[in-house]
């Protein structure tokens, strides 16, 4: 649950000497089970083999009949065995961003894989890629396991989790008693001191450019903060450069509630922010999120890059300009004793940024 916004579904451990089972639902643990499916175990068995492994697997899911009582939503996958199972077809598929955190696959696609993987032989596992040596031997097993709790679970997708038992039992004692809340403004209080911003700026762009994106259903509150953290780079780079380097770094920021569209849309916000929109960031990372996000993580890097433009001051003054929409038009307001930093350079970002809004422009001076 530390790594998911909020988990629905059956949660499954595949460890070396069992198997654990939860049904959690809207992040609160249900029926738990522990069968003895670990993979070295199965391993050591000699009665247990490949060809016999389905029908035992079956066998012991059906004595746990709360598994049958209603449809999953989704399984988490956690343990080693099957981090590697979906780190090899991760890479196969050439999926762009290489992070195996809430890497997802729907039901179809995910039995397919398995039939696929559980009939591999020792030759055909010597010769897999990507993943650790170690692990091979264990895979057509995990798949045969898997295959057998999707037929049970029948799930729409199949994720992939890095957190487990050790994460939760070490958020439960140094987050006792915090809100979700209070945990992320922790969190991204931290990344804003890591990246240098001591005095929290980050919050002064998010308080200007927020009234824009109120009602924006692809772009959230949460994403729109940690675009304001993240893309804040002072590398004395060139712009594209600069706009490259806070993209990937955004992309793997070990945030794990982060989905991996969401990380794409955060990630091309910061981008635009640092070179403008008439370059673009790769083409396969982009091709992850659908044309309503694209636009909307454009409107954010249009925002921040106005905002940035007017505080080439102080970002101080920040507190005293607003920006708001109204009907078809967005308004910046001024005040007359700053009328000056309204240069040739704001005016236009402003037009960009109304543009990609499909709405007009005006500037206030009051």
């Amino acid at each position: 649950m530390v790594g998911f916004d909020e988990v629905d579904g059956l949660v499954a451990d595949l460890g070396g000497g069992s198997l654990e089972l939860a049904r959690v639902s809207k992040n609160q643990i249900f029926e738990t089970t522990s069968l003895p499916l670990g993979v070295l175990r199965l391993e050591n068995n000699p009665i247990i083999k490949k060809r016999n492994l389905g029908k035992y697997v079956k066998k012991l899911l059906k004595d746990e009949k709360w598994l049958f009582k209603k449809k999953f939503k989704n399984i988490y996958l956690v343990g080693g065995t099957w981090r590697s199972l979906f780190k090899y077809h991760l890479f196969k598929e050439q999926h762009p961003l290489h992070i195996l955190h809430q890497y997802k696959l729907t039901k179809d696609s995910a039995v397919k894989y398995l039939n696929k993987i559980s009939k591999f032989n020792k030759s055909s596992l010597k010769s897999m890629e990507y993943i650790t040596k170690s692990r091979t031997p264990y895979l057509p097993f995990s798949s045969i396991i898997l295959n057998e709790i999707i037929e049970a679970a029948s799930p729409s997708k199949v994720i992939c989790s890095i957190s487990g038992l050790r994460e939760g039992h070490m958020n439960t004692i140094i987050n006792h008693g915090m809100s979700e809340d209070e945990i992320f403004k922790l969190k991204t209080d931290g990344i804003s001191f890591k990246k240098g911003d001591y005095g929290k700026s980050f919050e002064k762009y998010f308080n200007f450019i927020s009234p824009l994106f109120e009602d924006n259903e692809y772009f959230n509150r949460r994403l729109l903060t940690l675009a304001c953290i993240l893309s804040k780079m002072d590398w004395g780079l060139g712009a594209f450069q600069k706009a490259e380097l806070v993209f990937m770094e955004v992309l793997n920021t070990p945030l794990l509630k982060l989905e991996h569209r969401d990380r794409v849309k955060v990630a091309s916000a910061s981008f635009w922010r640092h070179c403008g929109l008439k370059y673009n960031p790769n083409y396969q990372f982009l091709s992850i999120l659908n044309n309503n996000e694209i636009l909307s993580s454009k409107q954010v890097g249009s925002a921040l890059r106005l905002a940035e433009s007017l505080t080439s001051m102080s970002s101080l003054l920040l507190d005293e300009f607003k920006i708001y929409k109204r009907n078809k038009t967005i308004f910046l307001k001024i005040p007359n004793n700053h009328s000056d930093i309204v240069s040739k350079q704001v005016t236009k970002r402003l037009k960009n940024l109304a543009s990609e809004m499909n709405v007009d422009s005006n500037i206030i001076y009051s």
